[in-house]
């Protein structure tokens, strides 16, 4: 399991420049455009995962590394829990460049006021939406490879696999857009009630371990099926 994550980063060690500069362009984008909102956290980390690892998905696909790794000393079992090891800590990572791109935004924001093109969205900085944000953000992402993953490991569907981050992505834009106009009170209680509970730092601290927990349970559910599908696949 070490020996495939220690493999995946120093694949990924590769592109680091280059995705270094598209977050740099990314969140430069997205706090102009969103001043110091919280949303820039979901904004940036999503996205930013999807750049960094599907690539990387896409290339193990395309040239059959899946069954050069089984020359190597590592059962399948290795292969599939050390890459949800490592798409883990690199989605941890990408929600962490999101946080810091907010602060970010914070700060330059109170230095040079009115920059965000948007002005209503500009505020101080929002504990509690941060943190629930970054939980969000995390279990978006989460169940996006979630989806992704059991269908590369199985080798099956890999048009239909390539296309769910798009889904996702679309998903996502039309709820930024629709958010706001939505009264969850009168459509969907509950979310009204997990919303106010979000509120205030504690509030926001309990709702982020259960959206946390949430998506990791999800993600063992796919590694599961991955791991079915994998040990399947004829190689």
């Amino acid at each position: 399991m070490k020996t495939m994550m220690l493999a995946d980063f120093l694949a990924l060690a590769k592109s680091l420049p280059k995705n270094v500069v598209l977050w740099a362009l990314l969140a430069t984008g997205v706090c102009l455009v969103a001043g110091n909102a919280t949303p820039i956290i979901l904004l940036t980390g999503f996205p930013m995962s999807h750049m960094v690892l599907m690539p990387l998905l896409t290339r193990d696909q395309r040239r059959e590394w899946v069954a050069f790794r089984q020359a190597l000393p590592l059962s399948r079992a290795d292969v599939v829990k050390g890459r949800y090891a490592s798409i883990a800590i690199v989605v941890a990572g990408c929600v962490a460049l999101g946080i810091a791109a907010y602060t970010a935004a914070c700060v330059l924001n109170a230095v040079v006021p009115g920059l965000p093109l948007m002005q209503h969205f500009t505020q101080g900085f929002d504990a509690p939406g941060a943190v629930s944000f970054a939980a969000g953000t995390f279990a978006l992402t989460i169940a996006m490879f979630s989806a992704v993953l059991p269908f590369m490991f199985a080798n099956s569907y890999r048009k239909l696999a390539s296309y769910i981050p798009f889904a996702f992505m679309l998903a996502l834009m039309g709820w930024i857009y629709l958010f706001r106009g939505i009264d969850f009170d009168a459509f969907l209680p509950i979310v009204g009630q997990v919303i106010a509970t979000a509120q205030t730092l504690g509030g926001s601290l309990l709702v982020a371990a259960c959206v946390t927990a949430a998506a990791l349970a999800l993600y063992v559910v796919s590694e599961r099926a991955a791991l079915r599908g994998y040990a399947a696949r004829d190689l």
